[in-house]
C-alpha cells in the first residue's frame, strides 16, 4: 500500500480546458430534452462551466483533504480512500466492512468504507 496524492498541473487543466472548448456539438432534434440523450442545452452549460469558472486548483486542495492510497491486487493496480463513518442507529446502508468489537472487549458497530476507484473513472 502507498500513499497517494492528486496532482494536476496549469498545464493539464489547460489542455482539458482546451479539449472541452473545442468540442462539436450534434445536432439534436428541436425541443427534444433529455429523450436522445443529454439535453443539448444542459451539456453546452456543463462545458461552459468546465472550461470557465471550474476551479481545478480548488478541487485538487479539495480531494487532497482525504487520505488516499493505492495498492496492488492480482497486478492491478487499485486507489482508494480509507474512510471511517461514524456509528448511526439510523443509517442501515450495505457496511462494506464491520468492526463489532472494541480493545477492550465492548461491542460496538463502526463503518469502515473503503471506496475504490471505478477502472478506468479514477483517479
Amino acid at each position: 500500500m502507498k500513499p497517494f496524492k492528486v496532482e494536476w498541473t496549469k498545464k493539464a487543466a489547460d489542455a482539458l480546458k482546451a479539449q472541452v472548448r473545442s468540442y462539436r456539438f450534434p445536432d439534436q432534434p428541436g425541443d427534444s430534452g433529455w429523450s436522445h440523450g443529454c439535453d443539448a442545452q444542459t451539456l453546452r452549460d456543463l462545458c461552459a462551466y468546465w472550461a470557465g469558472e471550474f476551479d481545478f486548483e480548488a478541487m485538487v486542495r479539495e480531494l487532497n483533504r482525504f487520505a488516499q492510497f493505492t495498492a496492488e491486487i492480482d497486478g492491478q493496480t487499485l486507489h482508494f480512500v480509507p474512510v471511517r463513518g461514524e456509528p448511526d442507529p439510523i443509517a442501515t446502508g450495505i457496511r462494506l466492512f464491520r468492526e463489532t468489537q472494541t480493545p477492550d472487549g465492548s461491542a460496538t458497530h463502526r463503518n469502515l468504507v473503503r471506496s475504490p476507484d471505478a477502472r478506468g473513472f479514477g483517479i
